[in-house]
């Protein structure tokens, strides 16, 4: 026999540990293994959720006993990060609600609950559904006004919309991660996606992304939802951001984001390609841009065309490739081919004549079509090295594999400054200064978990500043040589 104590920083798991410990035993070593459930010693009541004491004894299976049922062995298959994240999410919910008397106790009123919730939904989506086509239709003849008049900020005062972030954004285990899903599953916008926004006379973050995942997704990512990743990689943007603002986590629900199938009135063909040839405005009007920068995204040409936008308008320190949840093994080297080959030549678009927009946007603000390549090469580099930075800070191993590629592409494509400069990243010192292990020292165990929280923070920040402080200004020289002299005068340089 021994005494077992357990401590968890998750409550609900003690149960698990039972059955695991029970099952091993009779599985492996023919042993019955029985818990005899003790008192907690003082100083882990105030844990008791998370907390057990136990006298575990065991004894040999009788060998009479009946036989145990055959467990069915499969070949375990290889799940992806996403998947497994997931089965445990969801394993998760169940132990919260494992109460099955509590359950059966409570079915009735939950129905008659759900269905008065559901009509009241219902009815406050139609509501917001009408408000949206008014809003629609009285921007419509506003814009028509406009336009005779040429009042692009005029313009922009009436068709900018924002739209918060619970709107299309969940974590893993938020329950409405659903009908963010149903949101991001197409680009097809309808009055209901456009009532999911609202005026605006600025915004936290443009989202930039491809609405239609790479053909090869199934075979990267596993069977991770592609709609999915997008709501959770928002979600983790609107956090930052939460953080950044000084606002506490919980407050990230209320960050607002600039995305096109919300913001723009897709029903309405006039309106739309107004608010299209707008964008380099609304880009200017949000404070961030987030780029879901997936190993496609270069080769298609509407994300080729914001990405010269936001070159053009926003600091880089203020555009965000949220990345490192696409890249793995197999992809890292996609993405690396993608931004070594990249060439607006071969950009994909359904309509030819979409293809004049861009060309127009370049000619009109950049020297060259050879400059502009350099330039989003240079960009996709440098902010790819910043988000694998926190990866490589893990291990020298992470290091080599997923920042040093980045580094030595950079030098390849002759951009030796940058190469230089990204290798001034010192992730892993700084992922050490950070963790201050001295400071948890005598900290009681509920609290350690926001220590540590504290400590990724100032990681976080440690990147951040080294490329605001080393990464930026080589960017920013870069646009300065590129950009058109009147493009120069706009943003100051």
């Amino acid at each position: 026999s021994l005494d077992l104590t357990f401590l968890s920083s998750r409550s609900n798991l003690k149960m698990l540990v039972v059955g695991i410990v029970e099952e091993i035993g009779l599985r492996l070593f023919g042993l019955d293994v029985i818990f005899t459930e003790r008192p907690l010693q003082a100083d882990l009541l105030p844990y008791k959720e998370r907390a057990a004491a136990w006298k575990v004894t065991w004894t040999a299976r009788p060998g009479d006993a009946e036989p145990l049922p055959q467990m069915e062995i499969k070949g375990t298959p290889k799940q992806s990060f996403f998947q497994l994240h997931g089965a445990m999410v969801d394993f998760m919910k169940l132990l919260r609600s494992a109460d099955p008397f509590k359950a059966f106790k409570c079915s009735q009123s939950a129905a008659m609950v759900d269905n008065s919730r559901a009509v009241q939904v219902s009815s406050d989506n139609g509501v917001l559904e009408q408000v949206a086509i008014a809003k629609r239709d009285s921007h419509r003849k506003q814009a028509q006004i406009l336009q005779q008049g040429q009042n692009d900020k005029a313009l922009l005062e009436i068709l900018l919309r924002t739209t918060r972030a619970e709107q299309i954004a969940a974590s893993w285990a938020d329950p409405w991660l659903a009908s963010c899903r149903s949101f991001w599953q197409d680009s097809n916008g309808r009055v209901q996606d456009y009532s999911l926004s609202t005026d605006a006379e600025e915004v936290d973050i443009f989202v930039s992304h491809s609405w239609s995942a790479p053909e090869n997704w199934p075979s990267m990512m596993g069977d991770v939802s592609y709609a999915d990743l997008k709501s959770t990689q928002l979600a983790a943007m609107a956090k930052d951001v939460a953080l950044s603002k000084s606002q506490s986590l919980s407050d990230w629900r209320s960050i607002t984001f600039w995305v096109d199938k919300a913001c723009i009135p897709q029903d309405v063909p006039d309106l739309k390609e107004t608010c299209i040839l707008l964008i380099g405005k609304f880009i200017q009007k949000c404070e961030r841009v987030c780029v879901l920068f997936t190993w496609h995204y270069l080769e298609r040409l509407w994300c080729v065309y914001e990405m010269a936008r936001i070159v053009q308008d926003k600091d880089p320190s203020q555009v965000f490739l949220q990345v490192e949840a696409f890249v793995n093994e197999q992809t890292l080297p996609l993405y690396l081919q993608a931004i070594r080959g990249f060439n607006i030549r071969n950009t994909k678009c359904a309509l030819e004549s979409d293809r004049e927009l861009l060309q127009k946007q370049i000619e009109s603000n950049y020297v060259s079509h050879s400059s502009f390549e350099m330039l989003v090469q240079s960009y996709s580099l440098a902010l790819m090295a910043r988000s694998m930075a926190y990866r490589a800070g893990r291990s020298q191993v992470l290091m080599q594999k997923f920042f040093q590629p980045i580094v030595d592409l950079s030098e390849d494509l002759g951009l030796l400054e940058l190469a230089s400069t990204l290798r001034t990243c010192k992730p892993m010192e700084w992922r050490k200064s950070a963790s201050n292990e001295q400071e948890t020292t005598g900290i009681p165990l509920h609290l350690r978990q926001r220590c540590l929280s504290i400590s990724m923070n100032r990681y976080q920040d440690h990147i951040n500043n080294w490329f605001c402080d080393s990464v930026t200004p080589v960017l920013q020289k870069m646009r300065q040589s590129i950009l058109k002299a009147h493009c120069q005068r706009v943003l100051g340089a």
